[in-house]
């Protein structure tokens, strides 16, 4: 008896070690990154900033609330995480030239824009005609969900069956096997790379407060 459940627990460690490690050609796992803690939050759209420094992800909240995150690109280290009421329509959001500024639309039929300061991670209310690239008309378009970053050198998806977790993977060639070993990380954990944090950010004062007006 004390075999089979051995051999029934070996079995079923080895089958849920195989369904995260989801094969594609030419690349290979390297990290994942959790989304907020609260239980409702699950990634609804990703992007690859415009200025090729950034990553980021907008994450589904309690009560109308939207959740966004700006990662490093590469390092996936956070830069900042961004509380607001409404939406977040990242397919038409941008940083600036200097990758100062990041513009998150959030009203798609009045063409509002929250304007966040990457340094100082003020965010402001700001119209269209406020923005680097004015009043364009905007068209609703299907969140994305995956991306492949400039050269196609990493791949980055929401995992399809724990939908608050980014999966990276790093095209092969790229890979230094004594160094990147180390990155690898099967593990859901609530310990493991979770909501990674950036020293010397407190997220709890760049959290803007819905309006009210």
């Amino acid at each position: 008896m004390k075999k089979t459940v051995i051999l029934l627990i070996i079995i079923l460690f080895v089958y849920y070690a195989n369904s995260q490690t989801v094969t594609i050609a030419g690349y290979r796992f390297t990290k994942s990154i959790k989304g907020p803690k609260h239980k409702r939050s699950k990634v609804l759209e990703l992007m690859q900033g415009n200025n090729g420094n950034y990553m980021v992800a907008s994450y589904a909240g309690p009560k109308s609330l939207i959740t966004v995150i700006v990662y490093n690109l590469y390092t996936w280290e956070k830069v900042g995480e961004y509380v607001f009421k409404g939406r977040a329509e990242l397919y038409n959001s941008y940083f600036d030239d200097m990758g100062d500024y990041f513009y998150v639309n959030n009203d798609i039929f009045k063409n509002q824009y929250k304007k966040i300061n990457i340094k100082t991670h003020k965010v402001e209310n700001v119209d269209c005609s406020e923005t680097p690239k004015g009043c364009n008309k905007i068209e609703p378009e299907i969140y994305k969900t995956e991306f492949y970053t400039v050269g196609e050198n990493y791949y980055i998806k929401r995992v399809d069956d724990r939908k608050n977790y980014i999966k990276i993977y790093k095209k092969k060639g790229l890979f230094i096997e004594s160094f990147d070993d180390e990155e690898f990380d099967y593990d859901y954990d609530d310990n493991v790379n979770d909501s990674i944090s950036t020293p010397g950010i407190n997220t709890d004062t760049i959290i803007e407060q819905p309006n009210n007006n």
